[in-house]
Order: structure tokens, then C-alpha cells, then sequence
């Protein structure tokens, strides 16, 4: 917010004059608090012209949205103030976030509630007249029909740190009824990353678990790499590329993988955790669900999709790790994982190609259709048989997994028991009648074991299973 907009001596002269005669007419000002600078400060309100406020080019309520238009996010770069970027702001903010071409029913919501109750809370403005808090409302007023709108007023020694911090903390406020999209919530973290914040400070301002610290700034990582990775130069010399609000719709698959993901990589399996990321982000690019994606491992186009892998071998390579004094060589991906990572760069590139068809010729929209379409046709008949082998699987697996859930909750008794001794509160008749039901169990299963077996030699499990359920 580096600029000030054409008319911020005028409102700010304007600001001065209503808050000098509201105080001179009743004698008192209605004010608000809020935390500025890590202390509360008592902030006067008054009421200003709607059509007299800028909206804020910095919200971080449509961060992600803003390269919907690439002309008009220029604009909104290098004139933030001006009619066009304005204008985009106002239209932003009454979108979906998650599907931008339609209205926000949260947006619509609260236009009905000023619409029939007015506005009930002030916003917050600098004495330049930009909205820190309240654009959507403001947004709202306008297209009502009303001419003014209730603002607190910042000092006039406010920076862009302490309007950043604002409006987070009224963003985060649990009474707050529109919470940032996935993506700008990542996004108002790693601003405060960027900033060189302290990690644990960051976290206690959003209220986040050290792990969901961690996994955000993974997930932002990997979307900003694959925005990189799509990159692609028309023939006109244009360069198109996928965008941050085409990932706002994958929260659910992007944290599964970050957890699937770390599972490899804190066993060392490095390179099956890449070629697990690999394919899952294709699928996610791909637009599939979230219980197609979590069929995907990290063999899955080779058991099921092979044909439209790259043929060919590529040699192992390595990857220098820097600041080691002498240099140190680690291996990096394998083959068959760079062979999947080329399969998702051609899915990337033809995804960025295909949404913006207005910029592209037929010719070069056409082909990355048509290879869009390939991939979709052999992913899908991967799934399909992906998912017979999941439920035979799960079909095989069950008896056993059983009863291991059958074995914890055995071990959650044993600490129950043992805490309800110590609490004198342990009742033999109680548990007696429970063993009962649990021998009576424990005898079926037995009995469901025994032909499986019969024959054969025993093992030591089943040998005990059978004496424990015959002695007495």
C-alpha cells in the first residue's frame, strides 16, 4: 500500500471535519478497539461518503483471485486506485472465490442483512480513506444504494505492518462470518513469512498447530512450483500459466498428500515420495475427486497406466547439496520418477493452455485438449482397475486389521483397569461379567479359525487361540 489514492487529502480533511463536528454536536464520540501494536487502541468512528473510500488493493480476501484477468490485475498493480482496478476489487469481492463466475451467497447473505438491519459494526480506514476492514461491506452498501458507511479511523502514523495486522486479527476473530479461501489463507501466512515473522508467533496469530504451520507453507510451496511448471510461450511469444485460484477447489487432496508424502519421506524413501507427489498432483490437476486420488501410490501409472508414460530411460541423476564445504552428492530422482514428473509438466502446460483459450490459437487450444483428453481416458482406466485391487485388498485385509483394532482397545483396557485401581474405584463383579461376553467372542472366533487350519501344522497364535478358548 505503498501509494495513496488521488483523493487522500481530501478525505482525509473530510475525516477531521465530521469527527470535529460529531463531537461538537453531541459532545462525545463513538469509538471501537482494536489491537494496534501488540496494545488496544481506542479508535474514533465516524460516517463517510461510500463513493469517497478505495477499496483495499491488498485484502487478502482475493489475493488469489486477482489473475483471473490478466489486464486487469496489471492495472491493479501499477494504478491500485485507478477506475479499472477499483472496479475489478468491487467485482471480486462479490464472487465465489472457488468459482469465480458465480456470486458469493456469503456476499449475498450479508447485502440481505444490511439491506434489513443496517450496518452494525464499523469498519476501518486509514486517514487516507482505504479500507482496511469492511470492502465487502462497503461493496455491499453501494450496490444497495446507500451513501454512507461507519468507519474507525487510524492514526495517521499507521504503516502497512499494523493495517496488515488488523486485519488479521478481525479476520480471525471467531464471530467473523466470511473466513479467507483456502488459497488466500495460505497466502496471508507466508506474508507474514515473507516479513520474517517468528514461526511460533505466526502461529499463535492464526491459531494453528506447529504441523498445519508446516503443512501450509509445504502446500504453497508445491502450488507456486507447479504454476512454474505450466509455464508455456505461445506462438505469439505470450506466456500463459496456470494460476493460484485454479487450486482453491483441492484443499482436501493437497493435505492428504502433504500427509501421505511425509509418511515416505520420514521412512527415507525420498524418491517413492516424489513419484507418489508426482502422480497425485497430475490426478489433482486433472480435476479427479478426492477418493480417485487417494488410489493413486506411487506405482500407480506403472501398474495401471504405463501406456502413457514417456518411452525411454533416463540416466539416475544427482543433486548437489549446497553449503557443504568440499561439496556433497546426493542421488537424486530415479528414472522411472522423472518419466512421471515429464507426464505431469505436459499435463500442467496443457491445462495452462486450454483456460485461456482467448489468448491461444484454436491450433495449440486443440492440441492440448486433445492431450488432456488422453490423459483423462487412460487415468480413468487406471482408476478403475485401481480400485478392484483397493477393495480385494481391503476385502483380504480386514479379518486382520480386526482384529489389531481388537488388540488396542485390549490395551486401553488394561490402562483403564489399572487407572480405576489406583482410583479405588474398581468393580471385579463388572468386569467378570465382561470377560464372560468377551470368552464367548473369543470361542466364535475359534470356531471360524479351525476348518481355515485344520490339517496343518499350528501356529503359535492359533495354537494358543484354541487352548485358551478349551481350558476350564
Amino acid at each position: 500500500m505503498g501509494q495513496l489514492p488521488p483523493n487522500a487529502a481530501a478525505v482525509a480533511q473530510l475525516i477531521e471535519q465530521r469527527l470535529a463536528a460529531r463531537l461538537e454536536k453531541t459532545g462525545e464520540q463513538r469509538t471501537l478497539t482494536v489491537d494496534f501494536r501488540g496494545q488496544p487502541e481506542i479508535l474514533s468512528v465516524v460516517s463517510l461518503p461510500v463513493d469517497s473510500l478505495m477499496l483495499n488493493p491488498d485484502t487478502h480476501r482475493i489475493r488469489a483471485q486477482k489473475s483471473l484477468d490478466p489486464v486487469r490485475e496489471k492495472a491493479l498493480e501499477d494504478d491500485p486506485y485507478g477506475e479499472m482496478a477499483q472496479g475489478y476489487l468491487q467485482h471480486l469481492l462479490t464472487r465465489d472465490p472457488v468459482n469465480p463466475e458465480n456470486e458469493d451467497t456469503s456476499f449475498k447473505e450479508l447485502r440481505e442483512s444490511l439491506d434489513e438491519y443496517g450496518q452494525e459494526e464499523p469498519g476501518i480506514v486509514t486517514r487516507a480513506g482505504v479500507l482496511i476492514n469492511a470492502n465487502t461491506r462497503c461493496v455491499a452498501l453501494r450496490e444497495l444504494g446507500k451513501r454512507e458507511i461507519l468507519v474507525a479511523v487510524l492514526p495517521s502514523d499507521a504503516a502497512e505492518a499494523d493495517t496488515e495486522a488488523i486485519e488479521l486479527v478481525l479476520q480471525l476473530r471467531k464471530e467473523h462470518k466470511r473466513d479467507y479461501s483456502f488459497v488466500n489463507a495460505l497466502l496471508a501466512v507466508d506474508d507474514r513469512v515473507a516479513r520474517g515473522d517468528d514461526p511460533t508467533a505466526i502461529q499463535k496469530d492464526f491459531r494453528m498447530r506447529a504441523e498445519t504451520y508446516k503443512r501450509s507453507i509445504w502446500i504453497l510451496n508445491l502450488i507456486r512450483d507447479a504454476i512454474d511448471r505450466s509455464r508455456v510461450q505461445l506462438k505469439d511469444g505470450t506466456e500463459v500459466k496456470m494460476r493460484l485460484v485454479d487450486f482453491e477447489t483441492h484443499q482436501g487432496k493437497l493435505e492428504e498428500l502433504h500427509r501421505a508424502w511425509s509418511k515416505l519421506e520420514r521412512s527415507g524413501q525420498h524418491d517413492r515420495a516424489n513419484r507418489l507427489l508426482e502422480q497425485r498432483l497430475l490426478a489433482i490437476v486433472m480435476d479427479k475427486s478426492k477418493t480417485d486420488v487417494r488410489l493413486i501410490d506411487e506405482d500407480f501409472l506403472k501398474n495401471h497406466a504405463a501406456e502413457v508414460l514417456p518411452p525411454g530411460d533416463f540416466s539416475p541423476t544427482t543433486i548437489n547439496v549446497p553449503g557443504v564445504p568440499g561439496g556433497l552428492q546426493v542421488a537424486g530422482p530415479s528414472s522411472e520418477t522423472q518419466r512421471v514428473s515429464m507426464l505431469t509438466d505436459s499435463a500442467l502446460k496443457a491445462r495452462a493452455v486450454r483456460q485461456t483459450s482467448t489468448v491461444a490459437t484454436p491450433d495449440e487450444v486443440r492440441i492440448s485438449a486433445a492431450k488432456l483428453v488422453e490423459l483423462d481416458s487412460a487415468i480413468e482406466n487406471g482408476l478403475t482397475t485401481a480400485g478392484k485391487s483397493a477393495r480385494l485388498k481391503k476385502t483380504h485385509d480386514a479379518p486382520i486389521q480386526s482384529l489389531e483394532d481388537a488388540t488396542e482397545d485390549l490395551r486401553a483396557a488394561i490402562s483403564a483397569i489399572a487407572g480405576s485401581k489406583a482410583a479405588r474405584s474398581f468393580d471385579p463383579e463388572e468386569l467378570d461379567s465382561a470377560l464372560q461376553s468377551f470368552k464367548r467372542e473369543l470361542t466364535r472366533l475359534a470356531q471360524h479359525v479351525k476348518p481355515a487350519v485344520v490339517g496343518g501344522e499350528l501356529s503359535e497364535g492359533v495354537g494358543w487361540l484354541f487352548k485358551a478358548v478349551t481350558a476350564s
